[in-house]
């Protein structure tokens, strides 16, 4: 199952996701404990923002790739040397659907350690 969060309404109706923050997106993490293996998140967001949610996602389900998008500047590489294994690609907005399915495409070749949730 993949869970993609982003605080842009029209973001999330383009990807049909409800999750419109990043505490928001923790609470439905711990909702689908185990059942989320893929991640989409915006990096700049209210409450939570992108990084911070990821960090706190790893916490509970280390293995969980995570790929970023945002309208803003983002070191994905520098994101990949502090967190091995939790960044696995980077969008930048505006994006069109074959560019998000390359994201997907590659975190799915981000192998997850088995029995991590």
């Amino acid at each position: 199952m993949l869970l993609v969060a982003d605080d842009e309404n029209t973001v999330r109706a383009y990807l049909a996701v409800k999750a419109e923050n990043g505490q928001d997106a923790l609470e439905r993490m711990e909702e689908k404990a185990g059942r989320i293996d893929r991640l989409i998140t915006d990096i700049r967001m209210p409450c939570l923002d992108g990084i911070a949610w990821a960090h706190a996602v790893v916490q509970k389900f280390e293995k969980t790739p995570i790929s970023f998008i945002s309208g803003y500047p983002f070191d994905l590489e520098e994101q990949r040397i502090q967190h091995p294994g939790l960044a696995c690609a980077f969008v930048t907005k505006p994006f069109g659907r074959p560019e998000l399915l390359d994201a997907i495409r590659k975190c799915l070749k981000t192998p997850r350690a088995a029995g991590t949730a």
